[in-house]
C-alpha cells in the first residue's frame, strides 16, 4: 500500500517584546509504503519561509530531505525512525553561508496493558529563538510520557522532559522539566466532535552553560481542547 500526503500551512508567532513576531509559510509532502504488515518506509520533503517581521532581520529558506521507517514488533509495541539533512540559506546582511545541519526523530510506543501507555522519544532540529530575534539554535528534545487510564474517560498523564538549545554564538542553554496532567476526554473513536479537558502542573528549569543564574517556573493551568 502505498500513501501520499501534502501539507500547507501558513502561521503567525507573535513574541514577548515583538521583536521576534514572524510569518511562516510551509510546504510538506511525503511518500509511505507498506512493505510488510508490521513495516513501513517512506521519504519526504520539507519546504520553509520565515519572513521577520522586525526590521534588521533577514529572510530564511530552509529544506528538509528525510529517509524514515515504523516498525510495529508486536501489537502493544512500536517503533519509528526518521533522519536526514537540511539547508538554511539567509538573506541577511552581512551575508551568511547556507547551513547543513541534521534532522533526527526517534520514538518507541509500548502499552504493556489496555488502560496503560508510555512514550519514549528524541528530536534533533534547528528552531528560531523567540528571545534572541533571529538567532537560531540546535534543539535536542528527549522526553519519557506515561498515560494511565482511570475510569469512564478521565486519565492521568506525567512526562519528563530535557531540551538541550546550542546557540550559534556558543551559548549551551538546557531546560529540564516534569509535567503532570488529570484530564477528561470524550469517546477516542469519534473522529469529530471530540472534546478534552486537562488540569496540569509543569514545573520547568533554564540553566546557561557559564552563567551561575538559574531560572526555573512552575505553572499550573486548565486547557480545554474541541475537535469539530
Amino acid at each position: 500500500k502505498t500513501t501520499w500526503r501534502v501539507k500547507l500551512a501558513a502561521s503567525q508567532i507573535m513574541a514577548s517584546g515583538g521583536s521576534g513576531d514572524r510569518d511562516v509559510f510551509l510546504l510538506d509532502a511525503g511518500l509511505d509504503v507498506a512493505a510488510t504488515v508490521k513495516s513501513k518506509f517512506g521519504v519526504s520533503v520539507e519546504f520553509g519561509r520565515i519572513v521577520p517581521r522586525h526590521e534588521g532581520f533577514g529572510t530564511q529558506n530552509y529544506q528538509q530531505v528525510e529517509a524514515g521507517m515504523e516498525w510495529a514488533a508486536s501489537t502493544v509495541l512500536a517503533a519509528t525512525l526518521r533522519g536526514g539533512i537540511e539547508w538554511r540559506e539567509f538573506d541577511e546582511v552581512p551575508s551568511r553561508d547556507t547551513k547543513l545541519s541534521p534532522v533526527v526523530s526517534a520514538a518507541i510506543h509500548w502499552q504493556p496493558s489496555e488502560t496503560t501507555r508510555i512514550n519514549a522519544g528524541l528530536h534533533l532540529a534547528n528552531e528560531l529563538s523567540n528571545v534572541q530575534a533571529g538567532a537560531l539554535y540546535q534543539a535536542l528534545r528527549t522526553g519519557l510520557e506515561v498515560t494511565q487510564d482511570l475510569w469512564s474517560q478521565f486519565y492521568f498523564t506525567g512526562e519528563v522532559s530535557h531540551v538541550h538549545r546550542h546557540y550559534e554564538d556558543g551559548r549551551s542553554v538546557d531546560e529540564p522539566s516534569v509535567r503532570a496532567v488529570l484530564g477528561y476526554r470524550t469517546e477516542e473513536d469519534n473522529a469529530t466532535n471530540r472534546l478534552r479537558v486537562e488540569l496540569f502542573c509543569q514545573w520547568g528549569e533554564r540553566r546557561t552553560k557559564g552563567e551561575p543564574a538559574i531560572a526555573d517556573r512552575t505553572q499550573v493551568g486548565l486547557q480545554i481542547t474541541r475537535y469539530f
